[in-house]
């Protein structure tokens, strides 16, 4: 947001329980077929990072992120991005720049969210808080609005709303960022 100043501070916690497939290949999260609408999610690619140029902020070029971003995704089309959205304009303004240079050109738009407007910005756990956010988007079909959001960063190849919005997800890409650089992006799958 533009007139945002500073992130909000909180703490969480979150938890996953990853499994093989049945064929054993490591890669395949078992659906609860016992829940209505469930939905079989693959963690599709992970890539991890560091750009280490200050202790609290990212690289002024995005250029670490720009390349996580590129190599989980593949060109291939994203509906969700939850950015680490911290809600500052040390991060906003370059996370998005970065996101839209990957992006721009695609054939579908993505819908960014973050959730720090909504929890705030927890030290220990917000880019798994981020995962689990995101798995519960694909299963529910919903894209939660980006809350405490009144004017949203100008785009042009990304969807900011900020109110919540029904649309089905078949990939999602999450990322998030640590002190001192550590920088990370996950895409789940709906298979």
């Amino acid at each position: 947001d533009e007139l945002r100043d500073g992130f909000l501070m909180s703490e969480s916690a979150a938890a996953i329980c990853l499994e093989t497939s049945r064929e054993n290949s490591g890669a395949d999260c078992a659906a609860d077929e016992t829940t209505p609408g469930s939905t079989r999610l693959v963690i599709e690619r992970y890539a991890q990072g560091a750009d280490g140029s200050h202790l609290t902020s990212s690289d002024p070029n995005g250029r670490v992120r720009r390349h996580l971003i590129n190599k989980v995704t593949e060109n291939r089309a994203v509906d969700l991005v939850h950015a680490h959205g911290t809600g500052t304009l040390t991060n906003d303004p370059l996370e998005l720049a970065a996101i839209e240079s990957v992006f721009t050109g695609a054939s579908n738009i993505p819908c960014l969210y973050s959730h720090k407007g909504a929890l705030g910005h927890s030290l220990g756990a917000a880019g798994l808080v981020s995962v689990v956010l995101n798995v519960l988007a694909h299963r529910h079909g919903q894209i939660p609005g980006n809350v405490r959001t009144a004017r949203p960063l100008p785009t042009r190849a990304i969807s900011i709303d900020r109110v919540a919005r029904r649309f089905p997800i078949h990939r999602s890409l999450t990322l998030a960022a640590g002190f001192g650089g550590a920088t990370a992006a996950v895409t789940l799958a709906s298979t």
